[in-house]
C-alpha cells in the first residue's frame, strides 16, 4: 500500500494522530496498514516492517516538527523504542 508512496504514509499517520488521542507506533502501524485506514487502535497487530516502515515516517514527522513523543507507552512498557506521539497543536 505505501512502498513507494512517502508521504501518502504521511499522510495517513497525521489523519491517523488527528483523532485526538495519542497512539504508539504499533497503533498507528495497525490503523494505517489495515483494509481501509481508519482510528481503530488495537484492531489489528502490523507486521514489523510495518512498524518500522512507520516509526521512518514518524521520525521526519518529528523533525517536520508536525508530530513530538508524549511519554513511553503504557501497552508495551517493556520495549525501549515505544512512544507514545500525538500531533504538534
Amino acid at each position: 500500500m505505501f512502498p513507494f508512496a512517502p508521504k501518502a504514509l504521511r499522510r495517513a499517520i497525521l489523519r491517523m494522530l488527528d483523532s485526538g488521542r495519542s497512539m504508539n507506533a504499533y497503533e498507528v502501524a495497525g490503523c494505517c496498514f489495515s483494509f481501509r485506514p481508519r482510528c481503530n487502535p488495537g484492531w489489528r497487530m502490523p507486521r514489523e516492517a510495518e512498524v518500522v516502515s512507520v516509526r521512518r515516517a514518524l521520525r521526519y514527522l518529528i523533525a517536520a516538527g508536525k508530530v513530538r513523543t508524549c511519554g513511553k507507552s503504557r501497552r508495551f512498557p517493556h520495549k525501549r523504542r515505544c512512544f507514545n506521539y500525538e500531533l504538534v497543536r
